[in-house]
């Protein structure tokens, strides 16, 4: 039972900031090169900024297949009150509000599936 509940949580891969306005900030095929890497937990600035991950999912999570998963996206940020947040996968807005519920990105996943988050 142990190791089945340590099955929560994809391996986290690597987040891009952008501090600013953008426009079309969650176009799938926005050059991201010149964006800076951001570590979990890592500070802001006070304006906008743009969050992005490309990310695979992988074949297995501890030898188990997850193929036929379900994936789910929960963001939080520590801030002095609520922020508004919108959330776009793979280039469309799937939720948008301040403390928002986890979002079911994926249903029934296949290995190897890739997809962008801002």
């Amino acid at each position: 039972m142990g190791r089945l509940s340590g099955l929560r949580q994809l391996p986290d891969g690597i987040w891009k900031i952008h501090a600013g306005d953008l426009p079309h900030g969650e176009a799938v095929d926005l050059d991201e090169s010149s964006w800076q890497p951001i570590e979990s937990g890592g500070k802001t600035t006070d304006e906008a900024i743009w969050l992005r991950q490309t990310y695979q999912v992988p074949e297995t999570l501890d030898g188990y297949d997850l193929t036929g998963s379900r994936i789910w996206f929960d963001f939080h940020s520590q801030t002095n009150g609520p922020v508004p947040q919108i959330i776009y996968f793979n280039g469309r807005r799937v939720a948008m509000g301040e403390e928002l519920e986890p979002i079911i990105l994926l249903d029934h996943v296949k290995a190897a599936t890739r997809f962008w988050l801002p």
